[in-house]
């Protein structure tokens, strides 16, 4: 791997050639924002005469492809006469032309392509940018009353309201060409590993807008009435109870009531109080997102080993025990010495969900699928016994509720005897009930059992607690792994049937930790600040990671 720069035809930095230096040439990319080239050119390059603001665009190839195309918009003369250039990439071209104002309605997408098209049709050939390809079908419905460039215009109106990233590459033409994703498939052959590549590893998180509450906000009032004088802006009290305020009650009870800054909840172009109200709720929903950046320093080893240098918009997997395992994260920005190329910085991740939201969502999608299934055994039960179930309907419907309510309610507390006393004081209370329509239920007896059954095959709960798992017999040498949620442990099992304590488990959670009978290690195995590592020679090392 090798980096080459060219001024128009000129060449100004060759690794090879001596006389063909540059003094800390520094190439930085990142997804949606201008890319960057700095470096200074000594008064003893063959080419310095040349160098002057704008035109002719400055190229960067690796291995022979062009990777930055920009122009230079800036230089600083030293006292000895060296000069330091500051380039933009081909992005910056959408800073030159404004768009008017307009009114929009369709997707994310197809708002981008409009303003791409709008640029291309008002600058000059060597400003053109070539429409990639977009993955945003987000319906939009937006509007820009004054003029402002085209750049702005998509960071405002498609990038921070769809969430996505504009990327730059070059055709094999070397015409710019300019994507919008939210999801990139690429993966880098190259791996960032520990003790080969990875040389530095940081991780920044922060919760600078964690939220519960939001407060979502509309247009002012009189640039939805013309009439109307009043310039305060419309809220969501009309359709939400008179309150103006949404919040995560969960979260809340957690974290205490933390309002969102009204920057991050305010729609300017909502002039519709139900729409402002689905705003808000997504507003809300992204308010529990931290973001988790990473930032590494790796050696490039697509100078030595058959792999590709990364680029960004590609996923690179981080392969590192002491830094969490291995993990696929998206190539955000780098940052490349070319006079070193072999060590590069990569800024990695993006938004993450909090545990606790995770957990929330995860459950509530748990009970989803377990009220879609109850919902089609009701529904099946009725077209079964027409009219006359309806009279059951309401029976069956408590008792799975109240079923359902203790499942959740356990989940949450250690009090199992408590919660075991109050299920079996609501199913006595309703057993009378049941037993009057126990002609009726008969009916559609052999359909119930069938749906529970299956249920039940996969989530049983007893007087041992909560176990998840398959319940075969059918093949007793399968031995198929299950979890059961006790009092006080929780375990991981296998076997036919359903009992485990401390002795047959595979491994279990309590209060002391996690307890494993066996435990095998691939590559290696980490304990506080020292982990062991098995050698090419066979032996096993205890490594400092210090």
């Amino acid at each position: 791997m090798s980096y080459r720069v060219y001024y128009d035809d000129y060449l100004l930095y060759d690794p090879i050639m001596t006389d063909y230096k540059l003094i800390n040439p520094t190439w930085e990319t990142e997804l949606s924002k201008v890319g960057k080239f700095t470096f200074t050119i000594p008064v003893t390059h063959p080419n310095f005469q040349f160098i002057e603001l704008m035109k002719p665009l400055v190229k960067i190839y690796r291995d022979g492809v062009l990777k930055f195309k920009g122009r230079i918009y800036k230089i600083e003369e030293d006292f000895y006469g060296n000069k330091t250039c500051t380039c933009e990439d081909c992005m910056a071209f959408l800073y030159d032309i404004l768009i008017a104002p307009f009114n929009f309605e369709g997707t994310a997408g197809e708002m981008f392509q409009h303003i791409i098209a709008w640029h291309n049709e008002r600058a000059s050939a060597e400003q053109q940018l070539i429409m990639g390809v977009t993955d945003a079908t987000t319906e939009v419905d937006r509007w820009q009353q004054n003029y402002q460039n085209a750049y702005d215009t998509i960071i405002q109106h498609v990038v921070n309201y769809h969430q996505g990233y504009m990327r730059l590459r070059y055709d094999a033409n070397e015409n710019p060409v300019i994507d919008y994703l939210s999801n990139f498939s690429g993966l880098s052959t190259q791996h960032v590993t520990y003790g080969v590549n990875l040389q530095d590893h940081i991780i920044d998180k922060n919760a600078e807008d964690f939220a519960t509450v939001v407060v979502p906000l509309g247009g002012q009032m009189n640039e939805i009435d013309p009439e109307s004088t009043d310039v305060t802006r419309l809220t969501i009290k009309e359709v939400n109870g008179g309150i103006d305020y949404l919040v995560n009650e969960d979260m809340a009870n957690v974290y205490g009531m933390i309002y969102a800054k009204p920057s991050k909840t305010t729609h300017d172009m909502v002039h519709n109080a139900s729409t402002l109200m689905q705003k808000g709720y997504e507003d809300l929903a992204k308010a529990t997102v931290y973001k988790n950046i990473v930032e590494v320093t790796m050696a490039d080893l697509g100078m030595l080993e058959d792999v590709d240098s990364p680029d960004v918009g590609t996923n690179i997997i981080i392969d590192s025990a002491p830094h969490g395992g291995t993990v696929s994260y998206l190539l955000r920005r780098m940052e490349v010495d070319l006079s070193n190329p072999a060590m590069a910085t990569i800024t990695l991740g993006d938004e993450k969900e909090s545990f606790l939201a995770k957990q929330q969502r995860t459950n509530q999608d748990l009970g989803d699928r377990i009220y879609h299934i109850e919902t089609t055994y009701l529904t099946e039960a009725q077209r079964i016994a027409n009219v006359t179930i309806e009279n059951n309907t309401s029976i069956i419907q408590q008792a799975e509720g109240i079923i359902l309510e203790a499942l959740q309610n356990y989940v949450r507390t250690t009090d199992y005897e408590t919660q075991m006393a109050q299920l079996s004081t609501a199913l006595t209370v309703a057993q009378g009930n049941i037993t009057a329509t126990n002609t009726l239920v008969t009916e559609v007896q052999g359909e119930t059992n069938s749906r529970f059954n299956t249920i039940e095959t996969y989530i049983r709960f007893d007087e041992n607690g909560l176990t998840l798992g398959k319940n075969d017999s059918s093949d007793p040498s399968a031995l198929p792994i299950k979890l059961r949620l006790a009092n006080d442990k929780l375990y991981f099992f296998s076997g036919s049937d359903d009992t485990s304590d401390v002795s047959t488990a595979l491994a279990y959670f309590d209060s002391n930790g996690l307890s494993v009978k066996n435990v095998i290690a691939t590559e290696t195995l980490t304990i506080g600040d020292f982990y062991w590592q098995p050698e090419e020679n066979g032996s096993l090392s205890l490594v400092y990671k210090n």
